[in-house]
């Protein structure tokens, strides 16, 4: 079962014909898997900014007429960033569903979970405008979303 939260219902009668019916959950392992996936997410949303940074560093250099740091090629660099991307896009996707199986509805109750959404879900966006061949632009509202994923940090702190 991977480690995922077990739903357990206790039944009380309380007198009078009233019962209570309490459920509670609990995660096999201490909630090691929940705590190895945060980890993972952590390293993902760090190694996500550097590409996000050299991501805006190339585009620049482009507008700029200036070639690559490091003699690189520029398009190729970009088209390498741009698998990246979608690759912090698809965790980000899988992350948010391990978190919906464990956490049910009171998911939705939180904040951060729908930043994430929003911020995954423009990700998503930029990717299949990119696959139609249409241009969102430069600094565009996707890219400055993509900055947000810094915020999970702060949540996951």
């Amino acid at each position: 079962r991977l480690g995922l939260p077990r739903a357990q219902a206790q039944q009380r009668h309380l007198g009078s014909g009233v019962q209570e019916i309490s459920v509670s959950t609990s995660t096999p392992n201490g909630g090691f898997v929940e705590e190895k996936v945060e980890l993972f997410v952590v390293v993902t949303i760090v190694l996500n900014s550097v590409t996000i940074g050299a991501d805006s560093t190339v585009g620049v250099q482009q507008h700029l007429g200036r070639p690559c740091p490091g003699r690189l090629d520029c398009e190729e660099l970009r088209d390498a960033l741009q698998v990246a991307e979608t690759t912090f896009v698809v965790i980000y996707s899988f992350e948010l569903a391990f978190r919906a199986r464990s956490r049910g509805a009171a998911l939705l109750r939180d904040i951060w979970t729908w930043l994430d959404v929003v911020v995954v879900g423009a990700g998503w966006a930029a990717i299949i405008a990119g696959v139609a061949g249409a241009s969102i632009g430069g600094l565009s509202g996707v890219s400055v979303l993509r900055i947000f994923r810094l915020a999970r940090l702060v949540r996951l702190a």
